[in-house]
């Protein structure tokens, strides 16, 4: 749990990422950009992007977007994306000092990515592509405010299944916190990297995530 003020940021950024994705098609691809960047030896399209499953809006969370090349849906978008990051960021650098107590952080090397998923959960297509199929993120950390509508699975090793992580959880209150590739190797896998999916519902999903990447650029 993160407290009232933090919540109601993130829902108003949750709900200006909603209004972004109602816009027609037509409306939308006037975001889609070609620019890439690297970021923690991966190279991340940027902007908005479009897939039979699920669509995406995606962008570097260290420079408030003023670096950026591709353009927003609106200011009023892009400032509540933004407001959303510092909180997962503040939320981030909690976790880091606990998990990597002698390292240190330099805000102007670090790297890290703000991302929104909207999945339709579209019945002509449920049965034939996974919203997002099984992986490991790259970074540190990965973080998502539980959303309204479940659809997240971790695997847990020891049960050798998979479960639905944000059914356990009260959807825009608590904060998701998932351990990535980066953190499972600078632990020596005391942490291990969380391995997740996101499955179909019969309602759609809107989702609002954070991942810390890389700390030294």
């Amino acid at each position: 749990e993160i407290g009232e003020e933090k919540q109601d940021v993130l829902k108003r950024a949750t709900e200006a990422c909603m209004e972004f994705f109602e816009k027609s098609e037509e409306e939308k691809k006037k975001f889609e950009t070609m620019e890439k960047r690297i970021g923690g030896s991966r190279h991340w399209e940027l902007g908005y992007h479009n897939t039979l499953v699920r669509q995406h809006f995606v962008c570097f969370a260290d420079d408030d977007g003023k670096d950026s090349k591709h353009s927003w849906p609106s200011d009023h978008f892009q400032t509540e994306f933004f407001k959303a990051a510092a909180v997962y960021h503040d939320i981030c650098m909690d976790l880091f000092k606990i998990v990597h107590p002698t390292k240190t952080v330099h805000r102007e090397k670090q790297v890290s990515i703000m991302e929104t998923f909207f999945y339709p959960n579209k019945k002509e297509v449920f049965s034939i592509l996974p919203n997002c199929p099984p992986h490991v993120d790259p970074g540190y950390f990965s973080l998502e405010v539980c959303p309204d509508t479940a659809g997240l699975e971790v695997f847990d090793p020891k049960q050798e299944k998979w479960v639905c992580i944000d059914e356990l959880y009260r959807p825009g209150m608590d904060v998701i916190i998932m351990v990535g590739c980066k953190t499972e190797n600078a632990t020596l896998g005391q942490i291990p990297s969380c391995r997740h999916r996101v499955i179909k519902k019969t309602k759609p999903r809107i989702s609002l995530l954070y991942e810390l990447i890389s700390i030294d650029g």
